[in-house]
């Protein structure tokens, strides 16, 4: 699957952060700490859907949410 995704999701790949197969798409949390603060608000302020596929839980127990991949393409694509 990981060639299908470097294939299909380039830029996203790249980042060298877990995939979350049920999107495909990235913990937010990881993209918080590639992107850094900035570009990862812009890409949250940005963003008109996210996903929660229970691969992970934050400190108060709820569910990490995700991002997908074809956003995350789209952004990056755009210079984001």
């Amino acid at each position: 699957m990981t060639n299908y995704l470097a294939a299909q999701y380039p830029l996203s790949m790249s980042l060298n952060i877990r995939v979350i197969d049920a999107g495909p798409g990235f913990d937010v949390n990881d993209l918080k700490k590639k992107l850094g603060a900035l570009r990862f608000g812009n890409l949250i302020a940005g963003l008109k859907r996210e996903f929660v596929c229970n691969h992970d839980k934050d400190m108060n127990g709820n569910e990490v949410p995700c991002v997908y991949a074809t956003d995350l393409e789209s952004f990056l694509k755009a210079g984001g």
